[in-house]
């Protein structure tokens, strides 16, 4: 399964001023391949235990769990320019990817999920540094 390390040393790759759109991009991506399974609810009830469960360690620990839990992912990566650092930016969203694709992995089993990151991931330089790992 993708680590936090390959997530992380992907992001590495960009400027920090790109930074949010990587993030938003891979989220976009992944997310488009698993509404089709699960359908929108079950992605946001995915996205949204991944907040709570990742939000003790996050950079954005300082605001309201409950608030976090209702944004959605692009809403809080746009939230955090200017306010968090790219730093903070990248282990935030490494940490939440991995906590949703763990769970996804828990629920559906890590070949499919494997499956479904490859595909939604096609074309990326995420899989080229998965390769070098």
């Amino acid at each position: 399964m993708i680590s936090h390390q390959e997530i992380n040393k992907y992001m590495e790759q960009y400027p920090d001023e790109q930074v949010v759109e990587v993030a938003m991009h891979l989220w976009i991506k992944m997310s488009v391949e698993i509404v089709t399974i699960v359908g929108q609810d079950g992605f946001n009830a995915l996205y949204k235990r991944s907040v709570f469960l990742a939000e003790a360690t996050s950079p954005w620990q300082e605001n309201d769990p409950k608030k976090i839990q209702n944004y959605d992912i692009m809403a809080l990566l746009k939230q955090s320019v200017g306010i968090q650092t790219p730093i903070q930016i990248r282990s935030t969203n490494c940490l939440l990817l991995t906590t949703f694709i763990s769970i996804l992995s828990t629920l559906i089993g890590d070949q499919l999920t494997a499956r479904i990151l490859d595909v939604a991931w096609e074309g990326t330089a995420i899989n080229q540094v998965r390769g070098k790992m």
